[in-house]
Order: C-alpha cells, then structure tokens, then sequence
C-alpha cells in the first residue's frame, strides 16, 4: 500500500495541474472580465407625463443633466472671452474667425437646447430650458453682440445662416452706426 502512494501523488499532482488548476485560472479570468463590464442600471419606470415635476421642473429622467449645465458654462465663457476682448480684434482676421467661432457655438447650443427640450418635455421642457438661458452673462453676452452689431464690428453674414437666424432677432432693431474694419 505504502509503495502505491508515490504513483497516487505523481497521477493526483498531473490531473490538479494538467485539469483543476486550468479550469481555476479560467473561472478568474472569467470573474474578472465579468467585472470589467459595463453594469445596466434600470430606471424605475418612466413618470407618467403630468403638468407638475419635482426637482424645480428638471426632468427627472435626464441624467445628463449635470454635463450640459456644464456645457452651457463652457459656451457662456468662450464666447464672453471673446466678446470681452479690445473690439479691434474683430477686425483682424484671425481674432475675428475666432471670436466668431466662440459666438456661434454659443447661439448654437443655446437655439439646439431652446428647440430640443420643449420637443421632449413640453412647456415645462421649454420653461426649464429658457430659465437655463436667462442667466446675467446671458443677458450680458445678447447686449455685447448687439453693441458689437450696432457699431459695425460684427456682421450676420459672419455666420453660417442657421447661427445668423438665432441672433438676428437680438440685432435687427439695432442699426449699424458705424464700419471701423473697413479702412
């Protein structure tokens, strides 16, 4: 008996390292990887549509939220670094395509957010979303472009049309007074 113990440990030490310890390192790898997934996490069920959300009116289910509260940070302060430049640089060239970049990026996440969220959300999408826009560097960068229209350092044909058609109704009252790019 005692001579078949070498032969039992050499054939038990073969299978633990040809089947068990393989099938362990499998199962970590396994667990691992599982780990490494992305979870789903499912929402209770959507609030049925009513006049009355809580949260001040935010839609509860847009969990985006906190980032395009910070997008819209963003936009309102490239385009007042922009806009708070000497007004010269618009006439340069090279400040001008980038003030301008900086402004329609603005218009157009603004007018894209002031179209989306009544789509999605109705009045209060559009009462939220307005409120979102109306902030004092709002109302500060409306009156700068309507200066810098008025004065004649910035144009509507300096945007695309679809930028253009945002801010026309900030400038259309306002007229051009003056052209100090052009000499």
């Amino acid at each position: 008996s005692l001579s078949k113990m070498p032969a039992l440990n050499s054939s038990m030490n073969r299978f633990l390292r040809s089947y068990v310890i393989p099938a362990l390192v499998l199962i970590g790898i396994l667990v691992a990887w599982d780990f490494t997934k992305p979870r789903m996490r499912f929402a209770p069920d959507p609030v049925p549509y009513v006049e009355e959300r809580p949260n001040g009116g935010v839609p509860p289910w847009n969990a985006h939220e906190p980032l395009l509260q910070n997008g819209r940070d963003l936009a309102r302060k490239a385009a007042l670094r922009g806009l708070d430049q000497a007004w010269s640089t618009f006439c340069d060239p090279v400040g001008r395509e980038k003030n301008v970049r900086a402004i329609s990026h603005y218009f157009e996440q603004r007018g894209n957010e002031e179209e989306s969220y009544p789509k999605r959300w109705g009045q209060i999408g559009r009462d939220y979303i307005t409120q979102q826009w109306s902030t004092p560097d709002d109302g500060r960068i409306e009156r700068l472009v309507r200066e810098l229209h008025e004065r004649g350092y910035l144009r509507l044909g300096d945007f695309r049309p679809s930028i253009a058609e945002r801010i026309a109704p900030l400038v259309t009252k306002t007229p051009v007074t003056d052209r100090p790019c052009s000499g």
